[in-house]
């Protein structure tokens, strides 16, 4: 996904490891050595990203 590599490094990484690894989150934590909680921030805060990112162009499109 194009949108996806243009997150922060610390982002993508989540984003790739949760959903397309299928690691948990306890296991990205690990990976990461961060909290369960920071694993979690990273792994919403990217899709909340994308989900922005795609309705604008969603957006744009239509209105043409």
């Amino acid at each position: 996904l194009k949108q996806a590599d243009k997150l922060p490094n610390t982002l993508r990484e989540a984003l790739v490891e949760h959903f397309l690894q299928e690691r948990s989150v306890e296991d990205l934590a690990q990976l990461c050595n961060i909290s369960r909680q920071g694993a979690q921030y990273r792994v919403d805060k990217a899709v909340e990203l994308i989900r922005k990112k795609l309705s604008s162009l969603i957006i744009t499109r239509f209105k043409r």
